[in-house]
């Protein structure tokens, strides 16, 4: 796998040097991306999922930090290990050996993150709802999913990342807190991030644990990747939820490829009409793509399912190499909360998360 390193660092010409030796060297292991300064790396991270972030010694202190990505202080004495329970790394070291303690570090966060072990020795599993196009019905099933497990007895978080999200047409919220406070929480960055986090959470009558939608369709461009980051990152880390249901349109981004990377399981919606299945075999031909520059395994742990099927208008494309869980009728006459109900007592469940 290719890793994406930060190093902040004001000493300009050593990054220079840096940059230029690992790109002629270590091409194919990682990148380096450069920032004189912590103010440009804020900006710069916004639109990038770094694997880990390198702060010279003395450029923020270990409080300011932010959390939710691997990070380790650069500094110049190989004598030191930590700062204040931060792991460090000498900058002025053999190039081979930098690279190895870089790659080991990324390589232990790495198991960390597909094993979701929490504080309580428990693991939360993510199961990603996606699909090639909307319209197709992949919220309701990302709901259904959520009561499925809620009804067997499983604690459930379902965080819908759609712009224009539905939620409260399947959950009845009680309280006045929606997801426009947990961005506000997370681009606060106050200490207790994850309890305000948590007092914003609201509890629906069937079990499932979720966030209303927010205020106003713009609060969701406030979002970032690194928002994304954190918060599914810190809610595993707290060991309240067994499942967490994420439900958003699959974009072929930086944001699309964590989403894909950081689930469990990811599972794709069609209703199997002509334009559906074209986009479909696209999404899956970008996963193989991604799937074979960064050894990634995302076809793998991804399974279909047809939705509002019918034969006569719809078709299973014979040339996706995925797994089908089945299909789901149509539901005459029917209101989308009972859909999602009779959805959510179909067998494939079981099937989706192994």
């Amino acid at each position: 796998m290719k890793y994406k390193v930060a190093v902040v660092d004001n000493d300009e010409l050593y990054l220079g040097r840096m940059c230029r030796l690992f790109g002629e060297k270590y091409a194919d292991k990682l990148t380096i991306y450069s920032y004189s300064s912590v103010d440009n790396y804020e900006k710069g991270k916004e639109n990038n999922r770094f694997d880990l972030v390198l702060y010279a010694e003395g450029i923020i202190a270990p409080q300011d930090i932010p959390k939710g990505t691997l990070t380790a202080y650069f500094v110049g004495q190989n004598d030191i290990d930590k700062i204040e329970d931060i792991p460090a790394i000498c900058k002025f070291q053999k190039h081979e050996i930098l690279l190895k303690q870089i790659m080991d570090m990324c390589l232990e966060s790495e198991v960390t993150h597909y094993t979701k072990k929490n504080v309580l020795g428990n693991i939360t599993k993510v199961l990603y709802v996606t699909s090639a196009q909307g319209g197709v019905g992949a919220s309701t099933v990302a709901v259904a999913a959520a009561k499925h497990f809620a009804q067997t007895g499983k604690k459930v978080l379902y965080i819908s990342l759609e712009k224009n999200s539905i939620t409260d047409m399947f959950f009845r919220p009680t309280e006045e807190s929606t997801f426009s406070d947990v961005i506000y929480t997370l681009k606060s960055k106050k200490a207790n991030m994850i309890s305000r986090v948590e007092n914003i959470v609201q509890k629906d009558d069937s079990g499932v644990y979720f966030f209303s939608p927010c205020r106003t369709v713009f609060d969701m461009n406030e979002l970032t990747l690194t928002d994304i980051e954190q918060l599914l990152k810190e809610i595993c880390s707290m060991g309240s939820y067994e499942y967490i249901i994420v439900d958003a349109l699959l974009e072929y981004d930086e944001a699309g490829y964590f989403l894909c990377d950081y689930a469990d399981n990811i599972l794709l919606v069609s209703d199997g009409s002509q334009a559906s299945e074209h986009k479909l075999e696209k999404l899956i031909e970008a996963m193989l793509i991604w799937d074979s520059q960064k050894d990634a395994r995302f076809v793998t742990k991804s399974s279909l399912v047809y939705n509002r099927f019918d034969s006569k208008y719809g078709s299973q494309s014979p040339q996706l190499d995925i797994k089908i869980q089945g299909g789901i009728p149509k539901y005459e006459g029917a209101q989308e909360k009972q859909i999602a109900d009779q959805i959510a007592a179909m067998r494939f469940w079981d099937n989706v998360c192994v």
